[in-house]
């Protein structure tokens, strides 16, 4: 609950400041397929709410289904095991799995509620389909396809959830484990067809145009270019996870499995929910590299080391080793805990620093108005020869701590919201490109602004 009381802005929120939630919701959220989000910030702009109160509801809403999340998924396990005891431990590891560290970078934007919702939804839909429900497939279908229509970040999640749930109830890889996976597949596959098609409806009708959706003409560069960046990005963990920390603790489990357990079929049911997570996470690239690298994009690499952790602890007998495994995720929680803490606490200290650097270019555009009798009406971004996104004294370098003055889908918003002004943003005429291209600042100065009549020209640190 740390983040309730002093949520600070994500560079996609002051966009949508900017643009009001009408055009935010058309333009973006209807335009990239998620019409639930769309009818969400309509409800906003009808009921006219405040920034404020729409980013803290969602934010309190999307902990809210986090939390039904983490009981639904336990209560399904507890189904599947044999161990009645330690209900308790069920449920922390539960909480790791859901609650993992790439959903902090989900919880920046005002989506987290229907990210949140789909991840949700997808626990559900992996239970009907591995409890083969009657008439399950027509309920399990209709829920998949409406969390792709949330968020299609999720399907991964799907995937992944769906064969942990199927090994944990057959015990090793069968006919109908795959038969599963299969299935979730099969859905995803239809509820992508659906979102396309809506996409294409709505982009006919606002004139829109959608440059996430991909080629089958790629998928070989795209290939090579996965290979390229698995290893890098599980090292890095999106830098929402200590370094190498990721790779320590899937050795760690690996050397565990490898030694105490002993029946080969769980060996390889670990070895499975390794390949399940990752691939999954990658699959959708094979068509497009959109939101490439993207912690929200991975919630299966997230949630690996606690399904791990999860499937270990189900199936290893009650014994002196098995304390081992409970050691494993106190750690494990523990520090994803304190990372959570330290990387919001520099998510804070930077929107401090946003705020007064935005509210300092104000004054001094007040201070050239007054001098000139001109008004700025428009403004020129420029960079200089080495422009960085992430302000000098945050150590973290997630999306979570992007500099809004920096990314081109903030920086005219947070002037405009800090400074109580309606700027517009014009592409640059090329008269200070070279100039500012031989400039080097590592902070703000006043030399970063040149005024002419109307227009200003403020180069990127």
């Amino acid at each position: 609950m740390y983040i309730l009381p002093i949520h600070n802005y994500a560079t996609d929120t002051y966009n949508i400041i900017n643009l009001g939630y009408k055009e935010y919701a058309i333009k973006y959220s209807l335009n990239n397929g998620r019409p639930i989000m769309c009818l969400i910030s309509l409800l906003a702009e009808k009921i006219n709410l405040s920034i404020e109160a729409y980013i803290i509801g969602l934010t309190i809403i999307a902990i809210f289904i986090l939390c039904i999340s983490v009981l639904k998924l336990k209560n399904i396990i507890m189904k599947y095991t044999e161990i009645t005891k330690n209900e308790w431990i069920i449920l922390g590891i539960s909480y790791v799995i859901i609650f993992n560290f790439t959903y902090l970078e989900n919880m920046q934007f005002a989506e987290c509620a229907v990210m949140a919702a789909s991840v949700l939804l997808n626990i559900i839909v992996a239970h009907i389909i591995v409890e083969k429900q009657k008439n399950h497939i027509p309920k399990s279908l209709l829920l998949a396809i409406i969390s792709i229509m949330m968020y299609q970040g999720m399907i991964n999640w799907l995937i992944t959830i769906t064969f942990v749930l199927s090994i944990l109830k057959e015990k090793k890889i069968n006919k109908v484990v795959i038969e599963n996976v299969l299935l979730s597949g099969i859905y995803i596959l239809l509820g992508i067809i659906l979102n396309l098609i809506q996409i294409k409806i709505t982009g006919n009708i606002f004139n829109l145009t959608q440059n996430r959706i991909g080629n089958i003409k790629n998928i070989g560069n795209n290939i090579k270019y996965i290979l390229q960046n698995i290893y890098p990005i599980l090292e890095g963990t999106y830098q929402l996870f200590p370094r190498y920390m990721l790779l320590l603790y899937l050795a760690i489990l690996l050397i565990y499995t490898n030694i105490l357990l002993k029946d080969k079929n769980q060996k390889i049911n670990v070895f499975g929910i390794i390949i399940i997570s990752i691939g999954a996470t990658f699959a959708p690239y094979l068509i497009t590299l959109s939101a490439f690298g993207a912690a929200r994009m991975s919630f299966s690499i997230g949630a690996m080391l606690g399904l791990i952790i999860l499937y270990v602890y189900n199936v290893q007998k009650e014994n002196e080793y098995k304390k081992i495994i409970i050691v494993i995720l106190v750690f494990y929680m523990l520090l994803t805990y304190l990372n959570y803490i330290n990387i919001m606490c520099q998510h804070k200290i930077g929107n401090k620093q946003d705020k007064e650097e935005t509210q300092i270019i104000g004054n001094w555009i007040n201070e050239y108005e007054q001098e000139s009798g001109n008004e700025i009406k428009k403004i020129i971004f420029l960079k200089d020869k080495k422009t960085t996104r992430y302000n000098n004294n945050i150590k973290n370098k997630s999306a979570l701590c992007y500099r809004p003055l920096y990314v081109e889908w903030s920086r005219i918003g947070i002037i405009n919201y800090y400074n109580n002004r309606k700027f517009l943003e014009v592409k640059t005429d090329g008269k200070y490109d070279k100039y500012f291209k031989t400039k080097n600042w590592d902070k703000l100065e006043k030399d970063q602004l040149i005024f002419e009549e109307d227009t200003l020209y403020y180069c990127r640190y």
